[in-house]
C-alpha cells in the first residue's frame, strides 16, 4: 500500500532556505491514529516531475493541532541542508500501522500553485500510477483539487545565484567516495515499538534495487524492499524485533553505487527493542458498610 505524493514550490533568487518545519494539513482515517512517525523528502525538478532526492529524514518530532501535523525538522540554530534557490518537490509520508491505526491523508487544494502535485504507488497496489504522475489528472485521485494544503517555516539566508562553470569536474575515486550507508533506526539508538519498516540512507546513488533479503534484522531477511536514489526502505511483514539488543546487517557488496562504482561496504550495528512498561491496575478499595444496631 506504501505510496508517494509530492507538490512543488521555488526558492526564489538570491536566497538560501534551512527548513525548520512544515505545517501539513491532513487526517487520519480507516483508523483513529497516530502515526509511528512522519517522513520528509525534498527532491530537485525534473522537467515539472520530481527528479533525485536531496534530502530526506524522518521529523524530529511532530504534534497535531486539529488537522495541521506540525512537522519538525531541524531545531534551534542548526544547519541541518541548504535549499538553494531553484524549484523543489516535498513529500510528507505518514509511517502507519494499518491494522491499528489506519491511514493518514494529506489535503487536497483545489488552488493550483505551480504544477499540480504527483503520487506514484510503486509496487501497483491500487492499481494506477506506479511512476510519477499528476494525481488528479492522470491518476484520477480528486481531480477537482489537484494540488496540497502545506506551509513552510524556514530560516533564510542571503545566497547569491552561483555561476555555472565550465571545468569539467573529476571523477570520484573509491577513496573520495565511499559507499556506505546510515540506518534508522540509528545504531547504538533505543525504540519502543517492533519495527516493520526499516531505512537505509546510502551515500551515493543506487542503480537498481537489491533484492530485500540483503537486509537482515537478527538474521530474517526482509519481505520487500521500495526508494531509490539514495534511500532503501526494507519492510517486514511482520517484525522481526526482539525485546532487548537487535542487529541490523547488510553484507559487504551487496549492491553498487552507481555514482562511484564502489560495492557498498556493509552494515553491522545493533538498536535496543524496550518493550512498554504496563500500568498496573490497583485494586478497588472495598467500602466497608457498618454494622447497624441491634433491634430492640
Amino acid at each position: 500500500m506504501n505510496s508517494d505524493l509530492a507538490d512543488d514550490f521555488v526558492v526564489p533568487a538570491g536566497y538560501a532556505w534551512v527548513v525548520r518545519w512544515i505545517d501539513v494539513d491532513g487526517a487520519y482515517f480507516n483508523g483513529p491514529g497516530p502515526a509511528n512517525s512522519f517522513r520528509v523528502s525534498f527532491y530537485a525538478d525534473n522537467d515539472g516531475f520530481p527528479g533525485n532526492q536531496v534530502y530526506a529524514t524522518f521529523a524530529l518530532s511532530w504534534e497535531q493541532n486539529g488537522s495541521t501535523f506540525r512537522v519538525y525538522i531541524c531545531y534551534g540554530n542548526d544547519i541541518c541542508f541548504y535549499l538553494y534557490p531553484g524549484r523543489y518537490w516535498v513529500e510528507i509520508q505518514a509511517h502507519m500501522t494499518a491494522t491499528c491505526c489506519g491511514e493518514w491523508g494529506w489535503t487536497d487544494r483545489t488552488v493550483t500553485s505551480l504544477n499540480p502535485a504527483v503520487w506514484r504507488n510503486p509496487s501497483g497496489f491500487f492499481g494506477a500510477c506506479t511512476n510519477w504522475s499528476r494525481r488528479g489528472a492522470t491518476c484520477a485521485l480528486d481531480p477537482s483539487a489537484p494540488d496540497q494544503v502545506y506551509r513552510i517555516y524556514a530560516s533564510v539566508t542571503y545566497a547569491p545565484t552561483p555561476t555555472p562553470t565550465l571545468t569539467p569536474q573529476p571523477t570520484p575515486t573509491p577513496s573520495e567516495a565511499p559507499c556506505a550507508g546510515f540506518p534508522k533506526p540509528d545504531c547504538n539508538s533505543t525504540v519502543f515499538t517492533q519495527l516493520t519498516a526499516f531505512y537505509v540512507y546510502v551515500s551515493g546513488f543506487v542503480g537498481s534495487l537489491p533484492p530485500p533479503s540483503v537486509f537482515t534484522v537478527n538474521g530474517i531477511p526482509a519481505d520487500t524492499v521500495s526508494g531509490g536514489g539514495s534511500t532503501l526502505e526494507f519492510f517486514f511483514n511482520v517484525s522481526p524485533v526482539m525485546p532487548g539488543q537487535n542487529t541490523m546487517d547488510i553484507p559487504p557488496g551487496a549492491f553498487t553505487c552507481s555514482n562511484s562504482g564502489r560495492p557498498f561496504e556493509g552494515l553491522h550495528c545493533t538498536f535496543t527493542y524496550q518493550p512498554p512498561t504496563p500500568t498496573p491496575r490497583v485494586a478497588p478499595t472495598a467500602r466497608v458498610r457498618p454494622t447497624p444496631p441491634p433491634r430492640r
